[in-house]
C-alpha cells in the first residue's frame, strides 16, 4: 500500500481529493498522498490507529508531518482524535471546506483552474515543490532555475508569452 500511495503522490498530474463524511485511517492516508484536499462541512478526518494498538503505516505519519507540522501531527496521531473539517482547514490539512454535497464540484473547479495552465509547468511545479520540501535554500533555488531553464524552451512558454502580449487566453499543447 505504501508503494501505491507513493505512486499516486509522484504522478506529474495534479491529484485532488474530494472528501466527505468520515475519513479515518487509510482513507486519510490516501488523501494525504493527493496534492489538494477539499472537504465537506460535515467531514471528520483522523488517524485513529493508536486506538487499535497500531500506527498509521501507509505514509500517514510521514505525510501528516509534512502537511500540518511536527507538533500537530504528533498530537493527532498519538491521540487518535478525529477532527472536523473547519479544524482541518485551520491547520492546513484541507485547502477548502464546502457545503455538503458540493465536494465533487469544488474539486472539479480546482481541476479546471489547474487544467487551464501549461501542463508541463504544472507537472514540474508539483515535482519541484515536492523535491525542495526538505532541501536547503541554496539547492531549492538552484532547482527552480534548472526547471525554469527547461520550461523556457517549451512551445507552451512561447504560447503563454504570445497570449499575454495579444491579451487572449493561451492554448497550451503540453509541448
Amino acid at each position: 500500500m505504501q508503494d501505491t500511495l507513493t505512486r499516486i503522490e509522484r504522478l506529474e498530474k495534479p491529484v485532488i481529493a474530494a472528501l466527505h463524511r468520515y475519513v479515518p485511517g487509510l482513507a486519510l492516508e490516501l488523501a494525504l498522498a493527493c496534492d489538494v484536499r477539499v472537504a465537506t462541512s460535515d467531514c471528520e478526518l483522523g488517524l485513529p490507529e493508536v486506538r487499535l494498538g497500531l500506527v498509521p503505516d501507509v505514509g500517514g505519519t510521514t505525510r501528516l508531518v509534512r502537511t500540518v507540522g511536527h507538533a500537530r501531527a504528533k498530537e493527532l496521531i498519538m491521540t487518535g482524535r478525529m477532527i472536523g473539517a473547519e479544524q482541518a482547514l485551520a491547520i492546513g490539512l484541507v485547502s477548502e471546506v464546502v457545503p455538503v454535497g458540493e465536494h465533487l464540484a469544488a474539486a472539479a473547479r480546482i481541476a479546471g483552474e489547474m487544467a487551464a495552465n501549461a501542463p508541463l509547468a504544472v507537472g514540474l511545479a508539483k515535482r519541484l515543490v515536492d523535491l525542495v520540501h526538505d532541501a536547503d535554500k541554496h539547492s531549492s533555488l538552484e532547482l527552480e532555475l534548472l526547471v525554469q531553464s527547461v520550461l523556457k524552451r517549451t512551445d507552451d512558454a512561447r504560447e503563454g508569452a504570445r497570449a499575454a502580449a495579444e491579451r487572449r487566453p493561451p492554448r497550451f499543447q503540453g509541448r
